[in-house]
């Protein structure tokens, strides 16, 4: 392994930028807690997982190179942002005050399993999570050493592992802005910023199924 460093910078960089697994983070956050969200950042862990292992194996070559590969995915994967975007904007707790630390039947959006579930498939149908793990990953590997195996081994364990802090970061920090608002009374002002990720899920979903594997 070589540039070390440039690596993490690489990785800190795409981690920081918003994208469909942020936005889900911080909806669930604001929306459904701190528990929540953390189980939609496991479920982003195995798909982060799962694609360090296809990428290892070769396998996300085969979605890089086959056109209808990557459109049965990008179609799968902006289909499913679109989904959860229209959901959440059409759930009622969008439209009520949340009582913040009392979790009550009309808060649990779902199961800690189903929010899993959601983080899991959420990066797991997104094409560029996959393409990027292909891309970045083999130019940090010395192919001519003995140890091709190990250096993807910790190459993929630093992105699953800094992807996860990040999103506990997003967790923490999502569900602490819920209660900030919560406690200033300003019920509207969540609503408000629960229903604009919500559209921001639906765009992003969209900008996904126009993309490109060129991109």
């Amino acid at each position: 392994m070589s540039d070390l460093w440039l690596y993490v910078a690489a990785l800190i960089t795409v981690y920081s930028v918003p994208g469909p697994d942020m936005v889900l983070i911080l909806q669930s956050g604001i929306s459904n807690g701190r528990q929540t969200a953390i189980a939609v950042t496991i479920g982003l862990g195995i798909a982060r997982t799962i694609h360090v292992i296809l990428a290892a194996s070769g396998l996300a070559l085969i979605v890089k190179t086959s056109p209808w590969a990557y459109d049965i995915i990008k179609f799968l994967g902006g289909g499913y942002l679109i989904y959860l975007g229209v959901r959440m904007l059409l759930d009622e707790v969008a439209k009520k005050e949340l009582s913040f630390g009392k979790v009550t039947q009309k808060r649990v959006d779902f199961s800690l399993f189903a929010s899993v579930r959601k983080g899991l498939l959420t990066n797991l149908l997104n094409p560029k999570a996959l393409l990027f793990c292909s891309i970045l990953l083999p130019q940090f590997v010395d192919f001519s050493a003995d140890n091709v195996s190990a250096q993807f081994f910790v190459l993929g364990t630093i992105l699953v592992l800094l992807g996860l802090a990040f999103d506990l970061i997003y967790s923490i920090g999502s569900s602490k802005l819920a209660k900030v608002v919560t406690d200033s009374g300003n019920g509207v002002l969540l609503n408000i910023q629960l229903q604009l990720l919500s559209i921001l899920l639906i765009w992003l979903g969209i900008r996904t199924i126009g993309a490109s594997n060129t991109e």
